[in-house]
């Protein structure tokens, strides 16, 4: 009995979170027996509850047992772990600390990788209909009953506080404590234990966990990744448990959820809105300075824990009395500001009555035309105000700031409608000028500017589905994802740590000269930067995808690791400006060798030599002194048919690869993806600047386009291309070396492999060049007959040929840096 619908749809056509999930509901069931320990002849059949399963963030059923009805509900995969480890812990803590009727947990599995196919929960079956499909049918006295419940499930959870705003997770020790139940500090068991984990966490699993649940709140509790609805929008980029962790005040609360996560995960468009909606909060916010609820004050005096999704559709009621009989779905449960959760369920909210939310005017309370309905409100707030006067403060003070913290959360247009919201209020004079002062910002100047990034969007947006020939330019910056150190970056860049080595100069490692002399350096680091220890990164799948969907003119690259190969660009559509590994032939006679040898050469650490002229061998990388490839010069007059040019990852400074961005048409729209403007982007008209890392702003440009899931099924299938274990060799190639390697005089000089791997990349190259070097200065390399111009290597190590004529990086016609001219 597995569930085949393993995929769905939303009613817009859109994929639903549950897209390729397949759930086995035979092992669900055969679980619930386990639990309970009965026979499966026991158990009843799954019965989903809910109508709309497909498009849910969870599926739920339920099984009937000899003497119970229990409930199971299935996670979605949209942040594994932490929602429905945040979700068990939640409803653990209300219980032990609430009289409020919360489900009990009888065991859950917070991983997806169990017989089920998902993560799951085995609750109790709570009595009851939903509040909102009983309430036309409650009399006046059934609904008084439900507003005096509904205060005191605010009040109650009002009492629960802590100094921070962020999930709630049970502590994790050294031991998986899946089944104990934990103490309190002194000594007494709590009201209700913790939750059974089904089995206990992987390993990886306890480590996530605390790492990230780390801020002590309670007994036997942490603060974590929050887990807002708008922060696991599975139509959105999901923030990791790192971009979501704790904060400790109201406006980087709402920072964190306008922006999806901290750092943003929002797109270049849509970014700026979510920012004005936080300057927007933080304005008004300072205006309560002294206020317990509304501005910093009530910061500093806690956060009280909230539900987060707490909508009629979550409470359950007892239709023949009106009492609160559940409190259901806590998988948003955190604590948070006051005011972000005080605004009523169902018919007592009362938010879109006195204010604009997104697009839709106040409702004014225009369906309220029974007397009973004003009865009602007034008891609900009379009573709310005897009960609790914050809890009153937060449901009517906190109006303007939801509406502003409901703006910032919401959807990208064109379903979301934070612009519209934004102009509106300004529009309608919500800010109210006569009491506060003058607007945060200049409406009129930001409005034009939104214009502007309009019509630029919708431009790059139609080529890049419209255009047939787009040209790419890429630098290091598009691998350092894949853990490659860039050349250049200050302290960071390779060629900034090669300079604390006994090198003549940095760049010494990549001329022609100083690789004839001494090619140890140069294959140390091909040892570490070989081909097939890195993955391609989203950005090379973009390139990938750009060809599958004919869009692909060229790819013009820098760089030297063929990971554009690795994700699957064919060689027709790639230009290696400073050349390769992907080929590799002797310096003297120029005869290519065997792909395999240089393999088992660069493995073994050994220096390989021409099978003919006994020459050095050097896989296909233009070094300074050598010319450019031909191909790049006979690729460049394609620059004049392009009709969108991408460049991204490069700092433009390495000539004459960076000539080829001024190369285009002056009508062709130029776009640049990279860490900071470089070159004389933004110069022209149509230029285009996604600033950002690589990978984000791929990510974020896919989404708008609709291509994020082709995008990630490209790059999905970038992991077979890993070669991680280096013994893996084929068979074929050891043996077609080994006859070479053993009738060698061991000659190459041997390569010291580092005692100890450095912290970083970069760290661990230059330290194995630093030891190479040392190596050898002190042994002597045997000379091959035919090179008449060798010399002792310890000489050529310490005074190094002189880089004369084509030979000096700064006149020659090219380098791996791009030094040179047309």
């Amino acid at each position: 009995m597995t569930d085949d619908e393993s995929s769905s749809v939303g009613s817009d056509g859109e994929e639903g979170p549950w897209t390729g999930v397949t759930i086995d509901l035979v092992a669900l069931q055969n679980i619930v027996c386990q639990v309970f320990r009965i026979p499966t002849t026991q158990c009843g059949p799954p019965v989903a509850i809910g109508l709309e399963q497909q498009t849910n963030y969870a599926r739920v059923y339920s099984f009937k047992l000899p003497s119970r009805i229990i409930v199971t509900r299935l996670v979605s995969p949209v942040k594994p772990l932490f929602k429905t480890e945040n979700e068990v812990a939640a409803m653990d803590f209300v219980r032990s600390r609430t009289s409020l009727p919360v489900p009990r947990v009888f065991a859950y599995c917070s991983e997806a990788s169990n017989p089920v196919g998902v993560e799951w929960l085995i609750m109790e079956h709570m009595p009851g209909v939903e509040m909102g499909s009983a309430w036309d049918n409650l009399q006046l006295p059934q609904k008084r009953r439900l507003a005096l419940d509904l205060i005191d499930l605010y009040d109650q959870l009002f009492r629960l506080k802590a100094d921070g705003c962020g999930g709630i997770y049970h502590s994790v020790d050294s031991v998986d404590d899946h089944v104990l139940a934990k103490s309190n500090s002194n000594g007494s068991e709590t009201k209700h234990p913790r939750s059974p984990r089904w089995v206990p966490l992987s390993s990886e699993s306890l480590h996530m966990l605390r790492k990230h649940c780390n801020h002590s709140i309670h007994d036997a509790y942490e603060l974590g990744p929050l887990n807002d609805i708008s922060l696991v929008n599975y139509r959105l980029t999901v923030p990791s448990p790192s971009q979501t962790v704790p904060v400790f005040t109201s406006d980087e609360y709402v920072k964190l959820v306008a922006f999806n996560g901290n750092p943003p995960t929002r797109s270049e468009y849509d970014l700026p809105t979510r920012e004005k909606c936080v300057e927007l909060f933080k304005s008004i916010y300072k205006l309560y300075p002294n206020s317990t609820v509304l501005g910093p004050s009530a910061d500093a005096s806690s956060f009280c824990f909230s539900h987060g999704d707490l909508h009629d559709g979550n409470i359950l009621i007892d239709p023949q009395s009106g009492a609160i009989t559940a409190i259901i779905d806590w998988e948003s449960a955190a604590f948070r500001p006051l005011w972000a959760e005080v605004c009523g369920v169902g018919w007592f909210e009362e938010d879109h009555q006195r204010f604009i939310i997104g697009s839709n005017d106040p409702g004014n309370f225009d369906d309220d035309t029974d007397p009973e309905d004003t009865e009602l409100r007034a008891l609900f707030r009379t009573e709310m105000w005897r009960r609790n006067p914050d809890l009153v403060s937060s449901f009517f003070g906190g109006v303007e700031l939801r509406a502003i913290f409901h703006a910032a959360a919401d959807d990208p247009r064109p379903i979301g409608e934070t612009d519209i919201f934004l102009n509106r209020y300004h529009r309608l004079g919500y800010w109210k000028e006569y009491r506060r002062g003058a607007f945060p910002w200049n409406m009129e100047a930001w409005q034009h500017r939104r214009i502007d990034l309009d019509e630029e969007e919708m431009s790059l947006l139609a080529l890049l589905k419209l255009g047939s020939n787009i040209v790419l330019m890429l630098g290091a910056g598009v691998s350092t994802s894949a853990g490659i150190p860039d050349f250049r970056s200050p302290k960071t860049g390779l060629y900034s740590n090669l300079a604390r080595l006994k090198l003549p100069h940095p760049e010494a490692v990549f001329e022609i000269s100083f690789f004839r002399s001494n090619p140890v350096p140069f294959y140390t680091l091909a040892h570490e930067l070989y081909p097939g220890k890195f993955r391609p990164t989203p950005a090379h799948s973009f390139v990938r995808l750009l060809h599958e969907k004919g869009l692909l003119l060229k790819c013009f690259t820098q760089n030297i690791d063929t990971l554009e190969r690795r994700a699957g660009v064919p060689d027709s559509k790639i230009i290696e400006a400073h050349g390769s590994f992907a080929t590799q032939r002797c310096i003297d006679c120029l005869a290519p060798y065997d792909d395999f040898l240089i393999k088992v050469h660069i493995k073994e650490k050994t220096i390989p030599r021409c099978e003919g002229c006994r020459g050095l061998v050097k896989p296909d990388i233009v070094f300074f002194g050598e010319s450019l490839p031909p191909q790049f010069i006979e690729s460049i007059p394609l620059l004049d048919q392009a009709d969108l040019l991408i460049v991204m990852g490069t700092s433009l400074t390495v000539y004459p690869f960076a000539r080829l961005a001024t190369l285009v048409k002056d009508d062709c729209p130029r776009v640049l993806v990279n860490l900071e403007r470089v070159g004389d982007f933004a110069n022209r008209s149509d230029d285009v600047l996604l600033l950002g890392k690589c990978d984000e702003k791929i990510r974020q440009l896919c989404r708008e386009l609709g291509w994020e899931d082709e995008l990630e099924e490209l790059w999905k299938g970038t992991e077979d291309s890993l070669e991680i274990d280096e013994d893996a060799l084929e068979e074929e190639g050891k043996a077609k070396a080994q006859k070479e390697i053993e009738t060698k005089d061991k000659e190459g000089a041997e390569i010291q492999q580092p005692e100890s791997k450095a912290k970083s990349q970069v760290d661990k190259l230059t330290e194995a060049i630093g030891r190479s070097l040392t190596v050898s200065a002190k042994e002597q390399e045997p000379a091959p007959t035919t090179n008449t111009d060798s010399q002792n290597t310890e000489s050529k190590a310490s005074q190094p040929q002189a880089a004369t004529g084509s030979d000096k990086p700064e006149t020659g016609k090219n380098a791996i840096t791009g030094e040179g001219k047309l």
